[in-house]
């Protein structure tokens, strides 16, 4: 596996070096234009990305997802739901990277059981994060009822998450 690894720069290296020799107009205009539309792209992503990183960041710095999971672990939710996965089931539809931190702090946590943890990775394996799918995606798009799409992932990310529960019930 590691040749395979150390080979690959070298083939790369060969061929990028074989199209610049032959020096066709072709190759260059190609790549020329496929770094123009990639630029082109960027531009348009760009500010999504920008606002996206600068709220999840918010989001994570302020806390305010542990306060909203110890609210909601007093309401009967928390009779259905463990409390372990709250902050999961909130973080996700934002942020998969928290998410995956919030899952890896689950799965090291002594107290939770097995099932939440399987119930954390099932929701993390069989849902995305809405919201930079929101804001990547239909930024170049610009759909007219932007606003209902955001619902409706939202709420299919919800139901994702009580099917996994249910899931990890009947598992376990």
């Amino acid at each position: 596996m590691t040749d395979l690894l150390f080979s690959l720069p070298i083939i790369f290296l060969l061929v990028a070096s074989g199209a610049l020799l032959l020096r066709r107009k072709s190759y260059t205009a190609s790549y020329v234009n496929g770094v123009k539309e990639g630029i082109r792209i960027l531009y348009g992503l760009f500010p999504s990305l920008l606002l996206l990183c600068i709220f999840v960041k918010l989001v994570s710095a302020c806390g305010i997802i542990e306060d909203i999971s110890s609210l909601l672990s007093m309401t009967p939710l928390s009779k259905y739901v463990d409390t372990e996965l709250l902050p999961l089931i909130l973080t996700r539809p934002i942020s998969g990277s928290a998410s995956s931190a919030i899952l890896s702090s689950l799965a090291e946590n002594t107290d939770s059981g097995f099932r939440s943890v399987f119930a954390a990775a099932l929701m993390i394996s069989s849902s995305d994060t809405c919201v930079y799918i929101h804001s990547t995606y239909f930024s170049c798009v610009s759909p007219k009822k932007n606003g209902v799409l955001l619902a409706l992932m939202l709420t299919v990310s919800i139901f994702s998450c009580i099917t996994c529960i249910i899931i990890s019930d009947i598992v376990f």
